[in-house]
């Protein structure tokens, strides 16, 4: 059984390699390194609003049980005169950490939207604050703390996860808001299944149109609809901003300019 434990740890988090990481969320660093770079505008104002703005991510919350385990096992093995670990602290073990959570964000967001749990009162303010969550991320990583980048691979992986689950979180939005309905009878409240509200939310997030199905004409179905293209639009120069930079770096080894 220990073997089995150590070969799927192994498998998850590679091998112990040395790497240090930076702990996450809100950080005088970032602030102070964006007060002394001659940037000016809206990119200035960005980079000065989105560290303070991280301290309400979900880094920061789900960095913090690892923290918590990573004490108390050094409680019993300082008493044990055992080597202290430092899991807080190496990139495999945060970095494996936070995969673990993004899966089951995943799979909560598909929860929601097929009816396992759902608690009208709240839950939509929590899928809202998680889109947000994602739009933060996407945007620090891009212009505040790219260089802090626990991998440059497992960010632009990272970023086609966080496309999935906003796809699937404003799905759960359009189902439960009831602002859809079919193009043949635009205008009335037609029952939408929770896969038609996903087949929306995808082709929505992809601009590719309406298709089958259009948001009411109301104030919750358009502003769902705008916010959703906007998030899309920023994902899509997450993804060019990732693409270029991998493709300066290669050039950058070989002496290649293309």
């Amino acid at each position: 059984m220990r073997n089995l434990v150590r070969t799927i740890v192994r498998i998850w988090l590679g091998p112990p390699i040395g790497a240090r990481i930076k702990q996450g969320g809100y950080s005088t660093e970032y602030l102070q390194r964006a007060w002394r770079e001659p940037s000016y505008g809206l990119l200035r104002l960005t980079r000065l609003v989105v560290p303070v703005v991280s301290w309400f991510q979900t880094t920061p919350l789900i960095d913090q049980p690892l923290i918590w385990a990573e004490r108390a096992v050094n409680v019993f093995r300082s008493r044990l005169r055992y080597p202290l670990v430092d899991w807080s602290k190496q990139k495999r073990c945060v970095g494996g950490w936070r995969d673990c959570l993004h899966v089951l964000r995943i799979v909560f967001l598909f929860g929601t939207l097929i009816g396992w749990w759902w608690d009208p009162r709240w839950m939509d303010y929590f899928i809202g604050y998680l889109i947000a969550d994602m739009v933060v991320a996407c945007t620090g990583g891009v212009l505040v703390w790219s260089e802090d980048s626990l991998n440059p691979d497992r960010t632009l992986l990272r970023g086609l996860l966080n496309f999935g689950e906003g796809i699937v979180g404003f799905a759960s939005l359009y189902l439960y808001c009831n602002c859809l309905t079919t193009s043949c009878q635009s205008g009335k409240l037609v029952p939408i299944t929770p896969g038609e509200a996903l087949y929306f939310s995808a082709v929505t997030a992809a601009t590719l149109g309406y298709g089958d199905f259009v948001p009411l004409r109301s104030g919750p179905g358009y502003t769902l609809v705008v916010s959703q293209l906007a998030v899309s639009f920023l994902f899509v120069a997450f993804f060019l901003s990732a693409f270029v930079s991998a493709a300066s770096k290669d050039g950058g080894k070989d002496g290649s300019s293309r």
